[in-house]
């Protein structure tokens, strides 16, 4: 299981600088990295990821007005030049105050203490059962993560990747009680993984090159 991160900084400098350090770690994965605190409020609404790295002074609102505005509370790291609002951070329940500039293994520290929260939190485990799906002949490992989404058809489901396609011998019902929380039914035919969605737009879902449709009774579940 990769933990689902969001960074928001509107230091462009500093945005680059801790996805660079976030790239290289094996169990996170980036779902959005924003200049503007009200755009981030509104993806962390949307996506709904296990952890958030903020800067505090932002255009339009503090990191800090940021988190009291949130309804849905993913793990926060608190990235900022000024150490004077430590105290009211952890009053916010922040998991680390990481204080700019910082070193790669400052970082690393921080990811840990936020990691840990999460898997507190959420009840998730840092490893991810991959899938043994079978393509050409072969048997290959696919993790959760990497798969876009998944279509029903009848006994079998086709399971897509950014790089593969595979069908596998399994009902959709089946496989949606093996799928990580990440995964959501949008249609009778259609489970999607929530952090590969580009856009949502007349009933429809952008997913990489693919589009897929939306029942009205699923709608619910992408709010």
């Amino acid at each position: 299981m990769k933990w689902r991160c969001l960074l928001a900084d509107d230091e462009d400098l500093a945005l680059k600088l801790l996805g660079h350090f976030m790239a290289q770690e094996d169990t996170v994965q980036i779902v959005g990295a924003f200049s503007s605190a009200d755009e981030a409020l509104r993806h962390i609404e949307q996506e709904k990821p296990e952890l958030l790295f903020l800067d505090i002074q932002m255009p339009e609102r503090s990191g800090l007005d940021l988190i009291a505005a949130l309804s849905y509370r993913p793990v926060v790291v608190l990235v900022t030049a000024y150490s004077e609002h430590a105290g009211k951070a952890f009053d916010l329940d922040v998991a680390d105050y990481l204080l700019k500039p910082y070193s790669q293994e400052r970082f690393k520290r921080s990811l840990q203490k936020a990691t840990e929260l999460a898997e507190v939190r959420f009840g998730k485990q840092l490893t991810e059962k991959p899938l043994l799906l079978r393509r050409k002949g072969l048997t290959e490992k696919v993790n959760p993560s990497d798969m876009l989404f998944v279509e029903g058809l009848k006994q079998y489901v086709k399971i897509v990747t950014p790089e593969h396609t595979y069908v596998h011998h399994i009902t959709l019902k089946e496989l949606e009680t093996q799928l990580p929380d990440f995964f959501i039914r949008v249609h009778k035919s259609y489970i999607i993984n929530r952090s590969k969605t580009d856009s949502f737009k007349q009933g429809k879902l952008s997913i990489g090159n693919y589009t897929i449709p939306v029942g009205r009774s699923y709608k619910g579940n992408l709010e």
